[in-house]
């Protein structure tokens, strides 16, 4: 099984301070064309560079983070991005074999790298898949190719939990429709259901979680919504015409309360 996760936008500075090292070795050639593009309109004005990044006059330090790239230390990917989706999957707490399971079976996609491991050892950096930078072509041109072909040529299901914007960045092919879940997190109350985002990207931490905790990985779709209905987990799915089936986990609010996962 494949899982797909979005990066985040928050990152921590690596503490294992350890030289960059990445799977996916045919991605490379985008890789250093990006990255040399991303150092190079960071090190340039800063109020161009912020505008093109999406970046508030507050958040000017973190272009700093951007033009020392081919210098900086790294640290696990997994480590390194920090938000509400890593914060939940609880990478630190897991035993080196769960940590090496998650590195089998995870890929996070990157406007930066393009696709990275858990383990990988990758730099903090900000360049979102919305980015604009300065000499090159639009990420989502420059990514798609080279991402798709990698995602056609895996085996197993793929469970996709990125964001929108991740999507768009590398879409599932059409070949790999049939052994594709989307996955969307509905929060339930009083009848309505609505997507939340705080509680859509900690859901799908703790999914990722919970299933590299239970051992073996999923080797089709049915055996994925038997361990998710294992897990206890409600959920519903959808099957869509040459896309990626949608997979709907239900979150179910109370006053100060999310219940996840529930029978």
């Amino acid at each position: 099984m494949l899982i797909l996760l979005p990066p985040s936008e928050s990152k921590s500075v690596p503490i294992d301070q350890l030289a960059p090292s990445l799977s996916f070795d045919e991605l490379t050639s985008v890789r250093q064309r990006v990255s040399s593009a991303l150092i190079k309109m960071s090190s340039g004005n800063p109020a161009r560079a912020s505008k093109a990044l999406g970046l508030g006059h507050t958040q000017w330090d973190q272009l700093q983070l951007n033009a020392d790239l081919a210098t900086a230390a790294c640290g696990p990917a997994i480590d390194v991005y920090s938000g509400v989706v890593f914060e939940a999957l609880g990478a630190d707490a897991m035993t080196a074999k769960q940590r090496e399971r998650l590195h089998e079976h995870v890929a996070i996609v990157s406007g930066l790298y393009g696709l990275v491991r858990p383990l990988d050892a990758i730099a903090p950096y900000r360049l979102s898949a919305s980015s604009k930078v300065t000499g090159l072509p639009t990420l989502q041109s420059l990514w798609r190719k080279p991402i798709s072909q990698i995602l056609a040529g895996s085996r197993g299901p793929i469970l996709d939990l990125r964001s929108q914007a991740y999507v768009a960045l590398a879409p599932i092919p059409r070949e790999c429709a049939s052994r594709s879940i989307s996955v969307r997190v509905l929060q339930e109350q009083d009848g309505k259901r609505s997507v939340v985002s705080h509680f859509n990207k900690a859901t799908k931490g703790s999914l990722v979680r919970a299933l590299v905790r239970r051992g073996a990985m999923a080797e089709s779709i049915p055996m994925l919504l038997e361990q998710l209905t294992a897990l206890e987990y409600e959920w519903e799915l959808q099957e869509q015409p040459n896309a990626a089936a949608r997979l709907d986990i239900i979150t179910h609010y109370t006053p100060g309360k999310v219940s996840t996962p529930r029978k």
